[in-house]
Parts: C-alpha cells; structure tokens; sequence
C-alpha cells in the first residue's frame, strides 16, 4: 500500500461521516454497514460506533476498511501501522464485524469517511461506504458539504486499473449551513483543486479532476483519493470537510453516496446548544457517483424512530433534472439530490449525550445488482447544567452562619418540646 496506510482493527488507511456498494446475486455476499454503540472506549469525544455485516448467503473475502487520514478505527483486531500491508479478512456469512471510527485530534472539524472493501467468492469487488457528520448543534452555523465521485475511464473495457487510465473525479460542494462562506479551498490526489472561493448559503458548486493512474496504482489495483476543503463561515469560524473515493480493478461503474447533515432549525429555549424539545433538520445529500444513471432512487431509516418527520425531496436536481417520489426516482451521472427530515431531540437522546442516526441510500443500475451509500450524524448534546448556584457575599458569610445555627438551635428546641 502506499504510506497513508494505517489500521487500528482490521485495517484503517490515514489518507479525513459514501463509495459504491454493487450488490451480488442472493447465494453471494452482501456487505451492510449500520449503527451501534461504540465498543472501543478511551478514544474521547467524536468516537461513533457501526458494524460491518455480511448479510448474504456467500463468504466475503479481503474484507479491509479504510478512513481518511484524520480517523481511525478500532475493529479490536489486527493493527496494521503506516507502510504496512494487512492480513485478508473473510467475513463468512451471517457475520459482523463490530468497530469504532474516531477521530486522531480531538476536536475535529472534519466529516469521517470509512469505504469497506471486499472480494466476493466469484473474484468481484464490492464496497461500501459511511459517512459521518458530527456538527456543533448551534443555531448559527457554517456547514460545508463535499460529495464525490470518480468514473474510470477503461480504455480497453477490461475493469482493470492500468497505468496512463484517467479517472474523471466530480466534486460537488454544498453550502447547507445558515452562515455563508468564503475563503474555500479544496485539495486531492494531485494537489489543489481549481474552484470558487465563496459559497452563499444554499447555494453549490461542482468541482473537477483528471487523474492518471500511475503504474503503482495499476499494480495495486486501487486508487485512493481523499478530498479536503476547508475555508470560514461568515462569523470566521473554520468549516472542514471532504470525501474519500476509492477506485479499484472490477469495482463496476455504478455506485451511490450520501451524506446526513444536521442542523439546529429550532433552538426552542434560545440556549444556543441542541437540547430537549429542540428541532433538529436533517439533510440528505444523496449523490449518484459512477457512470450508470441510477433508477429506484430511495432513502431508507434503518430506524425509523429517530427521525419525526416523513422524508421529503425537492423536485428537481441539482444539475436540473426532475426527482420523482422516493422509490422510483431517477439519477444521472454525477447527479446530485436532496431531501429533508426534522427530529425533535427526547430525553432519551439527551441521556445518550448526542441524537444519532443512519440513513441508507439505495437505487439499481441498468447493469448489475443493486447500489448502496450510508451515511450517519451525530450531534452533540451537553449535559444540563446541575442547577444555579446561589452566590453570597464574602463579608456575608459569617450572618449566614449564625442565621443558620439559630435555625438548627429553635429547630432542636421545638423538637425537645414535643417529646417532653
């Protein structure tokens, strides 16, 4: 691998939470990502728990994760360090891999990226992606969103990666915050990335590059590319994000991510910070990231629970084409949609001390199986404050004192009184 590679589990690559899972025929292995609690403590704030299953009929093999470059994750196995290579993994079916992405500084800014990798018994390659937000939770804030895609340009149509193949990389950046932003600068493989500075709130943008395979990519038979950008909010706050699109030899051209952005839409009781009875307003970025145009376009809740709302898309594209209902909606070519959803934080999130959720995108091909994305968010919750306290005077003290002391004494005497 090359030197950003680095596991903590089963195998993390540090290149900083959507790739394209293609779903096999039923007696193959499917791979699922969902939500779960975290399961490897003392990695402090930030920490989000997820299993990785195979929930098909098959075995799965050279099953590897991989992060950006400012997570890691615990799967409680095999630590691989940077320049390292990894011990394949096979995940037979029915079984799960329970791990914990964190992020290496505390704070992050930064969405985390995780692809799951795999080979099912029939030599194809699948993957699937997580992407996880953990915003603030303040009512005014900037938010930066970075989807991509990478489209292999075969030029022999043999799904191999070969050296002097270019892979078209499609960049689209979304202002979804309250405040607008400026100063917006985006890096990748190859370095800086030509785009606009600014970004108006609402508005967005679409960014590209043409990457050429180098000989050690083909031999590899993966491309890694992680995208940053980062820039400030109209309060000169810092918004990070970026994606992560991995590239490999048999991976298809059909692919979907998506991303799950939280906002505080209502701060009920004005603290400033997401509480009990507060609105939360979910976005999903849902991006379709190959070259096949995507039929059956549809958002799942693996809980439905969690969010208070029914799932709403707007009518049109991004790139203007019109969305029909969930279900039987169609996506282009580096397309992207979004739909909305409002939770209302419970007690029940406040006692967790943050409302997290998963959502998962999924739509069909005209070629192959089924595609799926994933992406979660979490926001934080503070714990509320154990009550005010009652401030007295330095030079009061001693009244208080006696003032109490007389309470305690006429207390006493009442009491002596009614026994005797």
């Amino acid at each position: 691998m090359n030197g950003q590679l680095k596991s903590i589990g089963t195998l993390n690559l540090l290149a900083a939470m959507a790739v394209a899972f293609t779903a096999l025929p039923a007696a193959a292995g499917t791979l699922n990502i969902n939500q779960a609690p975290v399961t490897a403590p003392g990695h402090g704030a930030g920490a989000f728990g997820f299993t990785v299953s195979n929930v098909g009929a098959g075995d799965l093999a050279e099953v590897r994760l991989v992060s950006d470059s400012g997570h890691a994750i615990d799967c409680g196995m095999q630590t691989v360090q940077q320049g390292g290579d990894f011990a394949p993994l096979v995940l037979y079916s029915g079984e799960s891999l329970n791990c914990t992405a964190y992020p290496l500084a505390q704070p992050s800014l930064r969405n985390a990226n995780v692809v799951v990798l795999a080979r099912d018994m029939d030599g194809k390659r699948v993957q699937r992606s997580l992407s996880l937000m953990r915003p603030t939770g303040a009512p005014a804030q900037g938010s930066v969103v970075l989807a991509g895609g990478g489209i292999h340009i075969d030029g022999n149509s043999d799904g191999l990666l070969q050296a002097g193949e270019a892979i078209n990389y499609d960049y689209t950046v979304l202002n979804l915050g309250s405040l607008a932003l400026s100063a917006l600068a985006a890096t990748d493989i190859d370095g800086a990335v030509t785009c606009p500075t600014t970004l108006a709130i609402g508005a967005s943008m679409t960014c590209t590059r043409v990457h050429a395979i180098t000989p050690a990519e083909a031999g590899a038979g993966l491309v890694f590319n992680q995208i940053d950008i980062a820039g400030v909010d109209a309060n000169s706050d810092a918004v990070i994000a970026g994606d992560f699109v991995v590239t490999q030899n048999l991976g298809g051209d059909a692919g979907i991510r998506v991303f799950k952005i939280p906002l505080l839409f209502d701060d009920v009781d004005n603290s400033g910070v997401a509480s009990i009875g507060d609105v939360l307003r979910y976005t999903f970025v849902i991006k379709n990231d190959n070259a096949q145009t995507l039929a059956s376009v549809n958002l799942i809740e693996p809980d439905p629970s969690l969010i208070d709302t029914p799932i709403t898309c707007n009518p049109t594209t991004l790139n203007g084409q019109p969305f029909a209902a969930l279900g039987s909606a169609v996506l282009l070519s580096n397309d992207v949609e979004l739909c909305r959803a409002d939770h209302t934080i419970t007690p029940a999130d406040a006692v967790a001390g943050s409302a997290d959720n998963l959502v998962e995108a999924t739509a069909q091909p005209g070629i192959g199986g089924p595609v799926q994305g994933t992406g979660a968010s979490a926001v934080v919750i503070p714990a509320a404050p154990a009550g005010e306290v009652l401030e007295v005077d330095a030079n009061a003290n001693w009244a208080l004192l006696m003032l109490l002391t007389l309470i305690v004494l006429i207390a006493g005497r009442s009491m002596r009184q009614q026994e005797g």
